[in-house]
């Protein structure tokens, strides 16, 4: 899982109760049970190499832009999947149909692009090995109502507000 937020840390929390074998990359450690954590850039390869699937819900960042690219595919094992359902713009789009056309990569699941809607001309909607998403990811974490509703509770109890953007970090 690269990214251990409130989506990469419960989706590989919930992979690892499922008894798959489990790790998360992000910028700084995470501790989570039973999960192994990567971190930081000199990380990022070793987080890729061995995994049959590779799942980014990354922030966009600057560090993060264009990070599943010709040299994370070539780390990755081959065969590996790919699922992204982080920012499109992780993803760039003509080296990942290289990975998948010379067998690098057995497949992708993509639920975001750069340019959304996905251009009717792009090759990613006949490709063999590309299944698309609508863009719904993170409905299966929570809605944005439930988002909505737990801030205004927390205003209205005069608490902190969880869930703020840290403009520096970029998410």
């Amino acid at each position: 899982m690269l990214g251990a937020g409130r989506i990469g840390g419960w989706a590989a929390k919930l992979f690892a109760d499922f008894g798959y074998d489990t790790a998360v990359w992000s910028r700084h450690q995470k501790t989570l049970p039973g999960i192994h954590s990567y971190f930081g850039p000199a990380q990022l390869a070793d987080a890729l190499t061995s995994r049959d699937y590779v799942i980014s819900s990354l922030p966009l960042t600057g560090d993060t832009r264009g990070i599943l690219n010709s040299s994370a595919f070539g780390k990755m094992k081959r065969g590996a999947y790919l699922v992204n359902v982080g920012r499109g713009a992780h993803v760039n789009e003509a080296d990942l149909i290289r990975a998948l056309d010379e067998g690098q990569l057995s497949g992708a699941c993509l639920d975001v692009f750069e340019r959304e809607p996905l251009e009717a001309s792009s090759p990613l909607w006949t490709h063999p090995r590309v299944t698309i998403t609508p863009h719904v990811a993170s409905f299966w974490v929570d809605s944005g109502i439930d988002q909505v509703a737990d801030l205004c509770g927390q205003v209205a109890r005069g608490e902190p507000l969880s869930n703020k953007i840290d403009l520096e970090r970029g998410y």
